[in-house]
């Protein structure tokens, strides 16, 4: 389904293929409330491991958050069924659990890092749009959004995709290729978080 529209961008798989995970991941987001809507349901299935693109890809959103560059929205993994935990989409929303409100799905990360993840609205009856979550906006500001919608549904999200300018690069020079997307510091408390899990069972 949407293999056609992702073959144009150099891509890999996100996580570790653990068979036995991806048949509850669907059960496991149910049982937290989460809905999810079809058309993202169907990417799961098609890439269940999520996906990394090795170049600069993003979309250019409804409305810009700062991270915006030419107006282009950066897009440089898309979460799934990871048995190393890093790119888990379970996992990943556990660690952002006191942070983030319930009715968000982090289902992404931009080149830019781990303060812009790509969220889905995964409340009831407003399921389905696509928002760049701002981590560094202060809680109650005025002045600055928390969340910036950048695409009304994730099947005209990936209809959007293009190659997106790098901050880096100059006219005529080549995008920058994207090899790390996750920093240090959000590496370490996904496996803090994976570590207590193990030690309280």
């Amino acid at each position: 389904m949407f293999q056609e529209i992702l073959g144009k961008f150099k891509t890999k798989d996100a996580g570790v293929r653990d068979y036995l995970k991806e048949g509850s991941l669907f059960s496991a987001l149910s049982r937290e409330g989460v809905v999810l809507p079809r058309e993202y349901e169907a990417f799961l299935l098609e890439f269940p491991q999520g996906l990394v693109f090795e170049e600069e890809v993003g979309v250019r959103g409804i409305t810009s958050s700062p991270w915006a560059v030419e107006g282009i929205e950066s897009i440089s993994v898309f979460l799934g069924c990871d048995s190393s935990g890093i790119n888990d989409l379970i996992k990943v929303r556990h660690v952002f659990a006191d942070e983030l409100p319930s009715e968000y799905l982090v289902i992404g990360f931009p080149s830019s890092g781990e303060n812009a993840p790509i969220c889905l609205r995964v409340e009831l009856e407003q399921a389905g749009g696509i928002y760049v979550w701002n981590r560094t906006s202060p809680k109650g500001s005025d002045s600055e959004e928390e969340f910036y919608l950048i695409s009304n549904d994730f099947s005209s999200l990936l209809s959007s995709l293009t190659r997106r300018p790098s901050r880096n690069s100059f006219p005529g020079q080549k995008p920058r290729l994207v090899s790390k997307y996750i920093s240090p510091e959000l590496d370490a408390k996904i496996r803090a978080h994976l570590a207590s899990k193990a030690s309280s069972k």
